[in-house]
């Protein structure tokens, strides 16, 4: 009985070390798109990812700050920003 225990436990501390590992790599993956995106591309950025906005809101809240028209926002810099974006599911 306490080995039956004893392998549960391990499997379970093999899937938060797996768990963990895929955590550190999307960590990375989002300190360095983060850190290529600059002014609004990476306040949208920031809104989606660390936020959790849906896009058509983090667009508006964006566009309010820096006082520009939601549609420079959508044609202009969310392209490039959804473009980081779609590399971080991949992870």
């Amino acid at each position: 009985m306490i080995s039956a225990e004893e392998q549960l436990l391990n499997e379970e501390k093999e899937q938060l070390l797996v768990f963990s590992q895929m955590l550190s790599t999307n960590l990375e993956a989002i300190d360095k798109s983060f850190k290529q995106l600059d002014g609004i591309e990476s306040s949208l950025y920031y809104e989606i990812v660390f936020k959790g906005l849906s896009v058509t809101k983090a667009i508006d809240k964006v566009a309010f700050k820096y006082n520009k028209d939601i549609s420079t926002l959508w044609k202009n810099y969310y392209p490039k920003v959804k473009e980081k974006i779609s590399k971080l599911k991949k992870h």
